[in-house]
């Protein structure tokens, strides 16, 4: 008997199988891949490898480094991405690299308590409050100025739509 739907082969008697899917779907199919021929026998065969899967994880430095490593210009390797630290956008631009296809940059979340001491809320603004948010960022001064031009933007358009 043979089951279809599971992604990875799987041997349930000797005469019920799992034929699983000849290419990787996900990261969580980076093993070898191979086809069941049944005929009076079951046969299994591998199927070769078009395209290399890559997890990496670790700091910033660490994950650019070996990126470095698996590049392949001529059939560039999948990458996921798990860092243990979070970064600014434009650091995470610094880690596309040619010969690699990034798929996926996730980053260690980081909750931080945030209290604003010795502040009238009446007095507040939207752009004062969106300069606090921004203050818990590690961004360049030239990040921070256009993403308050385009905060003042969307709070203009805002006003005028009301």
């Amino acid at each position: 008997m043979a089951l279809g739907h599971i992604h990875k082969p799987q041997k349930i008697s000797e005469n019920i199988r799992y034929s699983g899917s000849p290419v990787p779907l996900s990261f969580s199919e980076k093993e070898e891949k191979m086809v069941l021929i049944i005929d009076e026998d079951i046969r299994e065969i591998k199927v070769p490898k078009f395209k290399e899967f890559f997890e990496i994880s670790g700091s910033f430095d660490e994950v650019k480094e070996r990126l470095k490593k698996i590049q392949n210009p001529e059939n560039p390797p999948f990458v996921e991405i798990l860092l243990d630290e979070n970064i600014s956008s434009s650091k995470i631009d610094e880690l596309r690299t040619k010969g690699v296809e990034i798929t996926a940059i996730k980053q260690k979340l980081e909750f931080r308590e945030y209290v604003l001491d010795d502040i009238d809320i009446e007095k507040l603004t939207p752009m004062n409050v969106f300069e606090k948010r921004l203050e818990l960022e590690d961004l360049s001064d030239m990040e921070i100025k256009k993403l308050k031009e385009i905060y003042q933007k969307i709070v203009e358009d805002v006003e005028y739509e009301n």
